[in-house]
């Protein structure tokens, strides 16, 4: 079994979020790796300032990599040289386009096995459990609290008529954020939300196998009038100009898909939420950490689903599952990031033909 780790990046998400999880899961910690970080052995085991800082005998096939630094794809391509072949990424896993076919032929030249991360995904995995993707003797199906674990989610909810997705960050999360990350705003290549948000909006689709046979038909386009108290004004150039706020509508497999995400201007509050439309049934959840997932249908009957844990706990679970071949058919999210990826693409490519 895969519960040995090195993690790269042992600053402010490591310890305020990930360390106490890895201590939780008495996953043994081989070291760090973080050229700004000084007292990295308080954590226990070593500490490096670089990956080719780490120690020859800690490269082995029952070790698992967690990158957690700021720039990921290459600090991936850099384990891989070394040897490492399990490696849990958080999102996003790459931050330049230019970087998504070399991620892709990396992954196939070392043969690594990839998780990416993405929050939004486990908040959203009571949908998964609802349409019956999540088998009974899946590992994970009791990860999930289910109101009423006989109820049959696919013939509550009936055919699918209609999806939505709203992932809007506003108070601290956009003009506060923005200013610790001001490459959001001010840098075409690694900044904007098709890069930072996508993942959020797509991926939990993609999981639900509701972006299958997809095309984008319509997409509008927002940035910034500053980046200090601006309001939001129409991108005029898809070259030079960052999208932070993006509306779309897809069609995949002929049902109506629209998508809001972004960074809006707005003192407080945000939107994070999912519904389907259903012949039978509605089925809805807010994304926030902590909110349950509601199946309700056409004749009254209620099914709740609510994560039994906190998501940081559930991403290193669910990954050292998959790193150790517990999860069959399962692929660490790298579809749901290639497919989140390539709708980002598509909606900036529809913009720009208007």
């Amino acid at each position: 079994m895969l519960e040995k780790m090195i993690v790269v990046g042992a600053g402010h998400a490591w310890r305020k979020f990930y360390r106490q999880t890895v201590t939780n899961l008495e996953i043994e910690l081989l070291g760090t790796v973080d050229p700004a970080v000084e007292d990295g052995n308080a954590d226990g085991g070593w500490h490096v300032r670089t990956v080719q800082d780490i120690p020859q005998d800690a490269i082995a096939n029952d070790v698992v990599v967690m990158v957690l630094t700021p720039d990921h794809y290459p600090v991936i391509a850099e384990l891989a040289g070394r040897g490492f072949k399990n490696i849990l990424c958080e999102k996003p896993l790459v931050s330049r386009a230019s970087e998504i076919e070399k991620l892709e032929e990396l992954v196939k030249t070392h043969e690594l096995k990839l998780y990416a991360i993405d929050f939004y995904l486990p908040k959203m995995f009571g949908l998964q459990v609802a349409l019956g993707l999540v088998k009974r003797g899946d590992l994970r199906r009791g990860w999930v609290a289910v109101s009423n674990p006989e109820a049959d989610g696919q013939a509550m909810l009936g055919e699918i008529e209609g999806v939505g997705v709203q992932v809007l960050e506003a108070g601290d999360f956009c003009l506060p954020d923005i200013a610790s990350r001001p490459y959001l705003a001010n840098d075409k290549e690694i900044g904007g939300m098709v890069l930072d948000l996508i993942t959020h909006a797509c991926g939990p689709l993609h999981q639900a196998r509701l972006l299958e046979n997809w095309q984008v038909l319509n997409a509008s386009l927002a940035r910034l009038s500053t980046v200090t108290s601006g309001h939001l004004v129409p991108v005029a150039d898809t070259s030079t100009e960052v999208e932070m706020y993006v509306t779309a509508l897809l069609e995949a497999n002929g049902v109506p898909v629209h998508l809001v995400f972004g960074k809006v201007p707005i003192a407080t509050g945000g939107l994070w939420a999912l519904e389907i439309r259903g012949k039978k049934g509605m089925f809805f959840t807010g994304l926030r950490t902590g909110q349950p997932a509601v199946l309700v249908g056409n004749d009254g009957k209620v099914v709740t689903f609510l994560l039994k844990m906190t998501t940081y706990e559930f991403v290193v679970r669910e990954a050292l599952l998959y790193f150790n071949g517990l999860l069959p058919g399962f692929d660490g999210n790298y579809g749901a990031f290639l497919t989140s990826i390539k709708v980002g693409q598509a909606i900036l490519a529809k913009y720009g033909e208007r």
